[in-house]
């Protein structure tokens, strides 16, 4: 009988266990609508992303002078803005704060295609002023809204990652389980879209950025509608007031979290900001280049498909480097082959 007993209170123990684990997981819905949701805005941004460097080109075809000064308005415009739309995410309600950064961006990216599919209809417009206003204005005004885009597009993945996914999930096993598969679902797009983009402008730049235009319009309904769903099915905290500190309101650059960065961060981010400097990544600037050295959009679009493939294959590979290497040894060998595979690109 005591042997009975003892064995039924394990057993009751396991099951009250798995209740209480299964009770403060996320629901498997609302992990399958964030899912889609990361699908949908992970295909857009990085089809957007790619797409760029190609029509910059077809826009400005005489030199990479329009790509260069795209890349550099967008990171000043993110290292500028990133600290106000973070600060305003800290006070506002989740969903609106979801809403308008959504509206925002996308709505970006749909002026930023309208402007390049109306410059490569330009010719059949028989007004001559107007063409020739067309011809001047659209470049600009394409560049202007993509760096739009781009601000928001970091104000919205603020938003998913570091507010709506801290609200949803209390697990911190769960949400870096969760964190990890919505990586994955970036990095694949990441590896499909540049090649889908590659082959459409490869046949027609105006298909190209009518494709793009309409996406977005579809793409920035359907997200909408999954963020709204999830806010009102989801666990009551996505739905709580945020508790802003009082150091924070009324503070939109903080000097404290510089000197704070400077003491504990600096080192390390100047490492990493040389590092950067050595990576030969598929920017706006890249792709612009190989474009004007008769490299086809389709192979670029291949090229880049080889390349989000070993991205992916790395950071597989990462995990198990760390674990048998450690991870000084692990960054000194990731840095050695990172300066064998792009020293021979610089010096053809």
């Amino acid at each position: 009988m005591k042997i009975k007993c003892s064995f039924n209170e394990k057993n009751r123990v396991k099951k009250s266990i798995k209740v209480e684990e299964n009770e403060g997981s996320l629901p498997k819905g609302i992990v399958y609508k964030l899912c889609l949701n990361r699908v949908l805005s992970s295909w857009g941004d990085r089809t957007w992303e790619f797409a760029t460097g190609l029509l910059l080109i077809k826009l400005y075809p005489e030199s990479l002078l329009l790509a260069a000064i795209q890349g550099i308005l967008n990171s000043v415009a993110v290292i500028i803005f990133s600290p106000v739309i973070g600060r305003w995410i800290e006070k506002s309600p989740r969903l609106r704060e979801a809403k308008v950064t959504l509206f925002i961006q996308n709505g970006a990216v749909i002026c930023s295609s309208f402007f390049a599919s109306l410059y490569f209809k330009r010719n059949a417009i028989e007004n001559d002023s107007l063409r020739e206003i067309i011809t001047q204005g659209a470049p600009i005004a394409f560049v202007l809204f993509s760096v739009v885009g781009q601000v928001f597009s970091c104000g919205y993945t603020l938003v998913l990652e570091k507010d709506w996914l801290l609200a949803l999930v209390s697990n911190n096993q769960e949400l870096t389980h969760l964190n990890a598969l919505l990586r994955q679902i970036d990095l694949s797009c990441q590896t499909v879209a540049p090649f889908l983009v590659g082959f459409l402008t490869q046949y027609s730049e105006f298909a190209t950025a009518s494709f793009l235009c309409c996406w977005n319009v579809i793409s920035t309904t359907a997200e909408y509608l999954i963020l709204r769903n999830i806010y009102y099915t989801g666990p009551q905290s996505v739905r709580n007031t945020k508790s802003v500190p009082q150091e924070h309101e009324l503070k939109i650059f903080d000097l404290l979290a510089i000197k704070e960065y400077c003491s504990e961060f600096l080192l390390p981010g100047l490492g990493f900001a040389l590092l950067y400097l050595t990576v030969l990544g598929f920017d706006s600037v890249t792709i612009g280049f190989l474009v004007t050295h008769a490299v086809s959009d389709s192979l670029v679009g291949a090229v880049s498909l080889c390349a989000g493939l070993f991205g992916i294959f790395g950071t597989r590979l990462f995990k198990e480097c760390v674990e048998k290497c450690g991870l000084k040894v692990t960054g000194q060998l990731g840095f050695i082959l990172n300066l064998a595979c792009v020293a021979p690109c610089l010096t053809m």
